[in-house]
């Protein structure tokens, strides 16, 4: 599954429910907005592990504006709006429970834009360059983040529910 364009609608659903879940709660931990975001990266073998993946940061940085001042898009109401066609990739700005934004970008694009690196460099909080996991894997701030989402406090009463999952 190279991009969440490829699920099917029930899916696409569910990690879109499950996905404003979390954001909510990010949210009320961190004081701010999230953003959502994905690379859906359509070209076959351009990763080592073909997956899907949605990008959910605490941030106020506008990636929205950033991309529209480069690139043409179109509104979408829900994530089940994706293209679902392998012939192009797209990036898409996602605001949980609300607007997102597509921008087509062609396969083949090259160099890709890297989302992480315009994000942190939207964000003022960031340093230069430890957007890289790689390079700067902040395991600490991994741990941090995992207790801070995970602390009963800063839980609601329930578990995050997914849709078709019983509690």
């Amino acid at each position: 599954m190279p991009s969440l364009g490829q699920l099917d609608e029930h899916t696409l659903r569910g990690v879109e429910e499950l996905a404003a879940q979390m954001a909510a709660r990010m949210s009320r931990v961190y004081q701010t907005s999230v953003l959502g975001f994905e690379y859906g990266l359509n070209l076959p073998d351009a990763r080592r592990i073909e997956h899907a993946h949605l990008h959910l940061l605490p941030t106020e940085a506008d990636l929205r504006d950033w991309l529209s001042s480069r690139l043409a898009g179109y509104d979408i109401t829900s994530l089940t709006e994706l293209p679902a066609t392998r012939r192009r990739s797209y990036i898409t700005v996602w605001q949980p429970r609300g607007s997102g934004t597509v921008y087509s970008v062609p396969n083949d694009a090259s160099p890709r834009i890297r989302l992480r690196e315009v994000v942190a460099a939207l964000d003022g909080r960031v340093t230069a360059n430890t957007w890289d996991w790689q390079t700067f894997p902040c395991a600490n701030l991994i741990q941090q983040t995992v207790d801070d989402l995970s602390h009963p406090a800063n839980r609601p009463d329930t578990a995050l529910s997914v849709p078709g999952r019983p509690r």
